[in-house]
Formats: structure tokens, sequence, C-alpha cells
């Protein structure tokens, strides 16, 4: 049991580093979508004023939804990048912890891990701590007696 932890641990940072890169990119493409729609509604830029690409960026993340306004656009464009910023910085400790918690053979660092995992979407940390609890449950209790 405990090598299981151990190697779901080590997927589970590994994977948390690419979550949290891919949350900060995903964070900064909505802000930055935000502020285009927060231009367009002052008139500061118009539609002309920016690639076809960039447009393109702005429907995707709009499509299926309609809006009263720019301004609501906006706000759930805003909404949705905070959302992905938390998630980064969850994701940031949730890795570190994977880590150490593999390293260390402690109840404390495999409950972050859990707590963690589920803070920063990444559920193999979840699971890799959970896996370390059922190690530190049925392993240790032998350990002892021997």
């Amino acid at each position: 049991m405990k090598k299981a932890s151990q190697i779901v641990l080590l997927v589970a940072g590994i994977l948390t580093i690419i979550c949290a890169v891919a949350y900060l990119i995903s964070s900064i493409v909505y802000f930055a979508a935000g502020a285009v729609v927060i231009m367009l509604e002052n008139g500061t830029i118009s539609p002309a004023d920016f690639p076809e690409w960039a447009q393109q960026i702005i429907d995707q993340i709009s499509a299926g939804k309609e809006y009263d306004s720019y301004a609501a656009l906006a706000a759930a464009l805003f909404t949705a990048g905070a959302f992905l910023l938390i998630f980064a910085i969850f994701s940031i400790p949730a890795a570190i912890l994977s880590f150490l918690a593999r390293s260390k053979d402690t109840k404390g660092l495999y409950i972050c891990c859990i707590v963690f995992g589920i803070l920063s979407t990444t559920i193999v940390a979840t699971a890799g701590g959970i896996l370390g609890l059922i190690h530190q449950a049925v392993d240790k209790p032998s350990e002892e007696q021997a």
C-alpha cells in the first residue's frame, strides 16, 4: 500500500504542476478577454482594431450564453479568470505537499494532500492522500506489534 501511495503522489505532484500552469495561462486569457470586452464597451477600441482570432476566442468563451451587455460578459470573464487563478494558487501547495508526503510518511501530510487536492481540483492528490492514510492505518499497527 505504501508503494501505491508513493506512486500516486508522484503522479499527483507532476499533474498538479501541469494543472497550475494551465490554470494560470487560462486565467490570463480570461482576464485579457474581459479587458478587451470592457474596452469594446467603453469605445476605446472597435472590433476592427484587434485580430480576428481574438474575437473568435471571446466568441468561443461566451458560446451558448446570451449576455445582456458587454458588462455582463466582462463580469463573467473576470469571475472565471478569478476562479482559475484561485485554483492555480491552491495547486502550488498541493504539488509541494504531494512530493513531501511521498518522502515523509506522516498522517498530517496525507490529510493536507487530501484538502489541497480538493481545493486545487486535482483529485489524484486526494487519492494519494487517501491511500497514504490507508497505509498508515493498515501497515503501522502491524509494525508496532512486531
